[in-house]
C-alpha cells in the first residue's frame, strides 16, 4: 500500500511538473508576443514619421517646381499649342507629373498636357485657386476615363504687366511620388488619409504568397492580446497641409515574421528548457528521496522506528560473512512481565513502553551497531567488533537505562561470535537461551551464552 502511494506521488508529480511547464511556456511565449507586439507598433509609428517627413519634402518640392514654371514666359503666349508643347517637353523630363494646364485670369482652361485630360472635370467640380494657397489631393480623370488621386499645386504667373496672370496647375501621380519616398518598403500597407479618405500608396503585402500561422502562435497570440486585430499600425501627420500617414502591417504577416526570429533565438529555448532541467530535477530528488522512504518502509518497524526482524537477519548474516576475523556480539533483550503490563494497562501504553526501550537502546549504542525489533515485546542489538566482556557491559547499561527511564525492566541474553558461536543461528540460539535463563533465574538481569553449561 504504502509502495502504491509513493508511485502515486511521483505520477502527480509528474503531471504537475507537466502542467507547470506548459502554463510556463504560455507565459513566455505570451510574454514573447506581447514585446513583440509593442516594439513592431514602435517601430512603425517611427516608419509612419519618415514617410510624412519624405512626402511633405516631396509635396514642397513639386510646388516649388510649379512655381518655377509659372515664371516661364511662354505661360502667357496667345497659342494654346505652344504652351501644350512646352508642357509635354517638361513631363518627358519630369514623369512625376500627371497633368500640368494653366487657366486664364476669367478662369476658362488655355492649354494643357496631356492632350484629352479631364481639366474640364476639374474646373467644373474644384476650386483650382484655392490651390495657390494649400495643396490638396484630388479625384480626377485621366485619359483612360478612371478615377485616380492625384496631388495638385497650383502658381500664378505675372502678366506683362507684373499684374497676376494667369493660373499653372501641376496635377502629380501620388504612386509615382510613392516609389520615389518609399524605398524599401518590404510588405506593409502605407495610406495616405485627407479626412475620411484613405489612398494607399504602398500594399506590397497583397501580392505576398500568404504562410498559414502555426496554431500555437495563434492562440497564444489572442490570450497575449485579448482581442487580436487585423492589422498593427502607426501614424504620423503631414502638418501643410493636414494629411494623416498610416503604416499598417497584417498581424498574419508580422506573428510569422517577428515570432519565427524571436522562437529561433537561443536564449528563448534557454529560458524555455530551463524550468523542464528544474522539474526534471526535482522529479529525480523526489524518486531518490521516495526510495530511501521505500527502503525504510520495507526494513524499519512502523512502531519504534528501530529495524524490523528481516533487516535484522540479513545484517548478522553480513555482518559474520564480511568479518570473520573480528568479534560480533549480540544482545537478546526481552520486556518483563509485558503481557500482564498488557492485560492491566492497555495496549496504547505497551506501546508507549515499547517505544521508549528503543530510545533507550539508540541512545546507549554506536552509530555503527544495529538495534531491531525481533517481534512483540524481543528486541536485539548487533554489537559488530565488540568482544563477550564489552558485550555484557553495554547489556548491563541498557538494563539499567530501561529501569530508570521506562520504569521497568528487561532480561538479557548476550553471546557472541566467534567466541561462543560458529554461525549466526548459533549466534541468535545463544543470546535467546541466555535471556530465557535470565528470565528464569530472577528477570531484570544479564546472563552471557558462556553460562549456560
Amino acid at each position: 500500500m504504502q509502495k502504491r502511494t509513493s508511485l502515486l506521488n511521483i505520477l502527480s508529480l509528474l503531471v504537475i511538473g507537466f502542467i507547470v511547464l506548459l502554463i510556463f511556456a504560455g507565459s513566455l511565449i505570451s510574454g514573447q508576443i506581447e514585446e513583440a507586439v509593442s516594439d513592431t507598433e514602435r517601430a512603425l509609428e517611427n516608419r509612419a514619421e519618415i514617410v510624412a517627413s519624405r512626402l511633405e519634402d516631396t509635396f514642397k518640392q513639386t510646388r516649388e517646381r510649379v512655381e518655377i514654371i509659372a515664371l516661364n514666359p511662354v505661360i502667357q503666349a496667345r497659342n494654346p499649342q505652344t504652351i501644350t508643347e512646352c508642357f509635354a517637353e517638361i513631363m518627358e523630363l519630369s514623369p512625376s507629373y500627371e497633368a500640368l494646364f494653366v487657366l486664364d485670369t476669367d478662369g476658362s482652361p488655355v492649354a494643357g498636357a496631356p492632350v484629352g485630360y479631364g481639366f474640364d472635370f476639374l474646373v467644373r467640380n474644384y476650386d483650382l485657386y484655392e490651390l495657390v494657397d494649400e495643396c490638396k489631393i484630388l479625384l480626377a480623370d485621366n485619359e483612360y476615363g478612371e478615377d485616380n488621386y492625384v496631388f495638385a499645386s497650383a502658381a500664378q504667373s505675372l502678366s506683362d504687366n507684373e499684374s497676376e496672370g494667369r493660373l499653372v496647375i501641376a496635377l502629380t501621380n501620388l504612386k509615382h511620388i510613392a516609389q520615389a519616398t518609399l524605398l524599401g518598403n518590404a510588405g506593409d500597407k502605407i495610406s495616405l488619409w485627407v479626412g475620411s479618405n484613405e489612398m494607399i500608396l504602398s500594399n506590397p503585402g497583397v501580392a505576398l504568397q500568404k504562410e498559414p500561422v502555426p496554431g500555437i502562435i495563434a492562440v497564444l497570440s489572442r490570450i497575449a492580446t485579448r482581442k487580436t486585430p487585423a492589422y498593427l499600425q502607426g501614424t504620423a501627420s503631414v502638418p501643410k497641409p493636414e494629411w494623416v500617414v498610416t503604416v499598417s502591417r497584417p498581424y498574419d504577416t508580422f506573428l510569422l515574421n517577428n515570432m519565427k526570429a524571436r522562437f529561433s533565438n537561443y536564449h528563448f529555448y534557454v529560458l524555455l528548457f530551463l524550468p523542464v532541467v528544474l522539474i526534471f530535477v526535482a522529479i529525480i530528488l523526489v524518486i531518490n528521496q521516495s526510495r530511501h522512504v521505500l527502503k525504510d518502509l520495507a526494513s524499519k518497524d512502523s512502531l519504534t522506528g528501530l529495524y524490523n526482524r528481516r533487516f535484522f537477519q540479513n545484517a548478522l548474516q553480513t555482518e559474520i560473512a564480511e568479518h570473520k576475523d573480528r568479534s560480533v556480539s549480540l544482545l537478546m533483550i526481552d520486556v518483563d512481565d509485558f503481557k500482564h503490563f498488557n492485560d492491566t494497562y492497555g495496549h496504547q501504553m505497551g506501546d508507549r513502553i515499547l517505544k521508549g526501550i528503543a530510545a533507550v537502546l539508540l541512545s546507549n549504542i554506536r552509530s555503527t551497531d544495529i538495534a531491531a525489533r525481533y517481534g512483540g515485546e524481543e528486541f536485539t542489538v548487533v554489537l559488530p567488533g565488540i568482544k563477550p566482556d564489552d558485550a555484557l557491559t553495554v547489556a548491563q547499561r541498557i538494563r539499567q537505562a530501561v529501569m530508570k527511564d521506562c520504569n521497568n525492566t528487561v532480561s538479557i541474553g548476550v553471546s557472541s561470535f566467534p567466541e561462543y558461536a560458529n554461525t549466526a543461528e548459533e549466534l541468535i540460539q545463544g543470546a535467546d537461551k541466555a535471556m530465557y535463563k535470565a528470565k528464569r533465574l530472577s528477570k531484570n538481569r544479564v546472563e552471557g551464552a558462556w553460562n549456560l553449561n
